[in-house]
């Protein structure tokens, strides 16, 4: 049960360029010694959570971690934190919650520049869930079973603990939606749906104000003859709230 934040910096060339790859300059927290060669890379679990599902036992589990980044100078301190931000933000499969207050060791002379991301992890594979992550994963979610072949960041209702989009023909959906899809699945895979709370997602480009769903459950903010019922709000760009209105 760990977050795979080493193999995700060890893959990157623009971050082991900066700390190395034999060996590569990343540790748990705690564990890297005094006299490190810098620049390097140290992480710690803060906090976190198993996500709870409807029909099963919990799949993923929720990791908020903090990731510091220490050099000779600040400059390559920031440059080093930049290079770790691109290689863990995907826009998809997690998320840079927090910036933390830079800082000095005077004993060290080491400086630190700090952020908290969040990790989704699916506990069989002990790897990086596909998808998006959210700002405020500790709650909000609801795991389901696709009862069909779901796209991401679409509109669904729950039957029996599956999850299927809305069918704009059946009316009475209109007041059953219980979220919106985390990510794409196949038909009997896991799908997580948010239900309330913040979804960022980088291929985004909304206005700020509502937004509704239309056919097949997919996001909009264009009114028109199908749309049927507000289920979120724009933030900005990228970064929506999620708030199922009820129809009418």
């Amino acid at each position: 049960m760990s977050v795979p934040v080493f193999a995700l910096l060890a893959a990157s060339s623009s971050v082991t360029t900066l700390i190395g790859t034999a060996p590569v300059r990343a540790f748990p927290a705690n564990s890297m010694p005094q006299t490190q060669v810098l620049p390097a890379v140290t992480w710690q679990v803060i906090s976190g959570q198993p996500e709870s599902y409807l029909a099963e036992r919990a799949g993923l589990d929720y990791f908020r971690v903090q990731i510091d980044c220490w050099a000779s100078t600040y400059t390559d301190a920031n440059q080093l934190a930049a290079a770790v931000r691109e290689a863990l933000e995907d826009g998809a499969n997690n998320v840079l919650d927090a910036f933390n207050p830079d800082d000095y060791e005077t004993e060290t002379k080491r400086f630190r520049v700090s952020f908290d991301f969040s990790f989704w992890v699916d506990r069989d594979s002990n790897t990086v869930a596909s998808g998006m992550t959210y700002t405020n994963p500790a709650s909000g979610l609801v795991g389901l079973i696709a009862g069909e072949a779901l796209a991401a960041r679409i509109a669904v209702i729950a039957v029996d603990g599956e999850a299927f989009a809305v069918d704009l023909t059946d009316p009475d959906q209109a007041s059953q939606v219980i979220g919106i899809t985390e990510t794409s699945a196949a038909q009997g895979d896991r799908v997580l749906a948010r239900y309330s709370g913040v979804i960022n997602y980088n291929g985004w480009a909304w206005s700020r104000g509502p937004i509704f769903y239309t056919t097949g459950g997919m996001l909009t903010q264009t009114l028109g003859p199908e749309v049927v019922c507000e289920v979120a709000r724009a933030l900005g760009a990228k970064s929506i709230e999620v708030d199922i209105k009820s129809p009418g």
